[in-house]
């Protein structure tokens, strides 16, 4: 079938570069190709297209489609774009993989499982080694929370998932920080204890 669309198309551009009308073009190849000729706008487009300096009879090569986002190879590439860069761009990893768009975000957040917090990738459910960490870790601060060992609620720290700046102390003696109140270690701490024995109903010795 390319072999007989190619010499069509050859006999198009030979009787055109002759001078011949299109409507004669037509009739002629309708005479010697019968019902396998080409339509009355097949044989105009082809006209335009020679005219206009193309040379080639082949069908123009077809633009390679993105590759999809379920082979093994793009997940396991797209994985480690976003372990080695977790503020990375959607659109970045698209072009880095060779994906499109679509496939991008589908492999992240449905392969992946990961979502977007702070301008970061992170993923939606814990790993089960990550949630061993965690139980672990809160296991031993509760029990120094229930020892209090030197001063344990004087040196805890807490924070949510927002970053924050740190800013220098104006007036060390005023107890502003960047122009906003500071707490006393000793509130805080008392707070914490508060709300330790709110929470395990004993008394802190």
């Amino acid at each position: 079938m390319e072999n007989l669309r190619c010499e069509v198309r050859a006999n198009i551009k030979f009787l055109s570069t002759l001078g011949w009308q299109p409507r004669r073009i037509i009739e002629s190849l309708q005479q010697v190709y019968g019902s396998s000729a080409p339509s009355k706008s097949v044989v105009y487009d082809w006209i335009r297209r020679f005219k206009e300096g193309r040379e080639a009879t082949e069908d123009d090569r077809r633009a390679r489609r993105p590759a999809t986002a379920t082979s093994e190879g793009i997940v396991a590439l797209v994985r480690n774009l976003v372990e080695g860069d977790r503020r990375i761009t959607i659109r970045r990893i698209a072009r880095m993989a060779g994906i499109s768009l679509h496939s991008a975000f589908g492999t992240l957040h449905e392969t992946l499982g990961l979502r977007k917090l702070s301008a970061q990738w992170f993923q939606k459910a814990l790993r089960e080694e990550q949630l061993v960490r965690r139980v672990n870790l809160s296991r031993e601060l509760l029990t120094k929370i229930e020892e209090n060992e030197s001063g344990f609620f004087d040196r805890i720290v807490t924070r949510d998932e927002t970053n924050m700046t740190p800013r220098v102390r104006s007036n060390p003696s005023s107890g502003y920080l960047g122009g906003q109140q500071v707490q006393s270690s000793s509130k805080r701490s008392g707070r914490l204890e508060g709300l330790w024995r709110a929470y395990s109903g004993t008394r802190m010795e």
